[in-house]
């Protein structure tokens, strides 16, 4: 699992990588479009990854995540228990 994260965030910024030599460092290269959404494809798709791939890889922010879950159900439980009902609120929350 942490070749596959390792080789994703690699060829995610290998095309930054890339152009950041190419255009800016020996300028041979020109800035097509369709380069720069592939570019910015790559480097949205990363970031996207990243969150997800950690929560499930680390076992302390896995932990935290349940722990967190568990509290704000736990509260919310004990909010809607708190609140008194009258029959008229009972019927409405029944059909919805």
């Amino acid at each position: 699992m942490i070749l596959f994260v390792a080789s994703f965030f690699i060829i995610c910024y290998s095309f930054e990588v890339y152009y950041s030599m190419c255009k800016n460092v020996l300028k041979l290269c020109e800035d097509t479009e369709m380069f720069q959404m592939i570019r910015r494809l790559f480097l949205i798709a990363n970031s996207t990854v990243n969150p997800f791939v950690f929560a499930y890889l680390k076992r302390d922010i896995k932990k935290e995540v349940n722990r967190r879950v568990n509290v704000l159900c736990r509260k919310r439980s004990l909010e809607l228990n708190a609140q008194p009902h009258t029959e008229r609120e009972t019927q409405t929350v029944k059909l919805e």
